[in-house]
């Protein structure tokens, strides 16, 4: 389903969520998420004010495309490795995908941590699953997003195995030009997509 701007469709068509929202069949140009294993729901027309509490923190898309923001830091344990920067904010994307410095100096920070590229996959790290994530949180807006511990854990390597996947993996060509935040970080928000004004907003889920 098309939900980005009609800029990157490669037929120039205007994206499905645009088209409600021409043809008056939505109430707003805005559509929301909630990205839960036991329940994920997506908000056409509005916000559901029943999945979010207190006041979305907004950012404004600085090339309309996807929906593409700037991030102010990214902070592990209250020290910044990754200071301002272009990042998508995609659904489509299972993990945060970042630059490989960037994402080189975040593990830095996390304990035992190794560059698994020759096991799980290039760009990937894997750490002890019994290890404690130090604070994780990008700052955006001028407030700090924290990701829970368990989102950024993707997980075993294999089935018993004592290490675990980082969702934070770097990409040499994407990472260059922007990182994405897909759906590990935005799991631990409810996530808002605002056509009207241009922006991204997110806020705390209940």
């Amino acid at each position: 389903m098309g939900m980005g701007f009609q800029s990157i469709s490669e037929y120039n068509a205007p994206p499905v969520f645009q088209t409600l929202v021409s043809g008056g069949q939505t109430s707003s140009g805005v559509f929301a998420f909630k990205l839960d294993e036991s329940g994920s729901e997506l908000t056409l027309g509005g916000l559901n004010s029943a999945l979010y509490s207190g006041t979305p923190v907004y950012s404004k898309v600085t090339q309309q495309g996807y929906w593409q923001i700037n991030f102010d830091s990214l902070k592990v344990g209250g020290s910044s490795v990754v200071g301002t920067t272009s990042a998508i904010v995609d659904s489509g994307t299972t993990l945060v995908i970042g630059s490989t410095a960037g994402v080189k100096a975040f593990y830095k920070k996390i304990p035992g941590s190794k560059d698994a590229s020759s096991t799980v996959g290039a760009g990937f790290y894997t750490f002890p699953c019994s290890a404690t994530i130090p604070s994780v949180s990008f700052t955006i807006g001028g407030k700090n997003l924290p990701m829970s511990a368990s989102s950024v854990n993707f997980g075993p390597v294999s089935e018993g195995s004592s290490d675990c996947v980082g969702s934070i993996v770097a990409d040499s060509s994407i990472g260059s030009q922007f990182w994405i935040l897909g759906d590990a970080f935005m799991r631990n928000y409810y996530t808002i997509f605002d056509y009207d004004n241009s922006q991204v907003g997110f806020a705390s889920l209940k």
